[in-house]
């Protein structure tokens, strides 16, 4: 399983030097784009990992060969789809972390218990926790009638070109099937995949009535999808999609919290 980047890249130098006198000292806004920041590339590293594991061919550790083989590919089969669909709930993670990444880096204002906590002013450590928590509640889909980007993005004009580009991003992968895929594993039921199927025993009926195909088998109602080509999409979509986006996304993010180096 071959990437162009590593996801090691996405992460803010560690190692920086830099005056301590005069250097600007942590706000709330800092540490919470730094937090969200980094548990956004814990789910993108958790993601390529099941990814990799797609590819092994160490399948022992799984499971204990069965003497016939095509059992023993039947089984080996199922674990692969399962770190596929492990995977693709990483990879939506990490979108859906981008929105929270994005918005408590550009909201301002957080009430709690009816009184203002600038997000960019120091607190103590419970009301900030607090404020995260709030925070992280009032995140929508850009798409949502509700969604608090279109609010900022006009009240807060410096932070446009992030919040731009979280809605422009959201608008293509929304009807992407790499979405679909994962709500409907989510909400829906469960995926079934053409390799594994192929590989069940063959169906006891088929049903016909007035000259017409009828449902006979819980087979004949379920999602199906191809196994190698939803790994393979994925891939691309990491590639292609999903690390540029993160990448840019973060690089505007930096410009507009400026964040101290004293946050690692």
């Amino acid at each position: 399983m071959d990437f162009d980047r590593e996801v090691f890249d996405l992460m803010p130098p560690k190692n920086v030097s830099f005056p301590i006198i005069g250097t600007k000292l942590p706000s709330n806004k800092d540490i919470f784009f730094r937090s969200k920041q980094e548990e956004t590339l814990e789910r993108y590293q958790a993601a390529r990992r099941f990814m990799y594991e797609t590819e092994t061919t160490d399948w022992d550790h799984y499971l204990v060969r069965p003497e016939d083989p095509r059992a023993g590919l039947y089984f080996q089969l199922i674990y692969k789809a399962q770190l596929y669909e492990a995977a693709l709930a990483f990879y939506n993670s990490v979108v859906d972390l981008s929105w929270t990444c994005c918005y408590v880096s550009v909201e301002y204002l957080i009430y709690l218990g009816g009184q203002a906590v600038p997000i960019e002013g120091i607190t103590p450590i419970e009301t900030a926790y607090q404020a995260l928590r709030k925070a992280e509640q009032a995140v929508q889909h850009p798409g949502a009638e509700d969604s608090p980007f279109d609010y900022l993005r006009k009240m807060c004009p410096e932070s446009s070109l992030p919040i731009e580009t979280i809605i422009s991003f959201w608008e293509k992968f929304s009807a992407s099937s790499i979405r679909h895929n994962y709500n409907y594993s989510k909400h829906k039921g469960c995926l079934h995949y053409e390799e594994i199927e192929e590989l069940k025993p063959a169906r006891l009926l088929k049903l016909k009535v007035d000259e017409m195909d009828c449902p006979s088998d819980v087979r004949d109602v379920q999602k199906v999808i191809c196994l190698t080509d939803a790994i393979e999409s994925l891939r691309q979509f990491d590639n292609g999609e999903l690390f540029p986006y993160v990448e840019t996304l973060f690089s505007q993010l930096e410009k507009v919290v400026e964040p101290s180096p004293f946050i690692f």
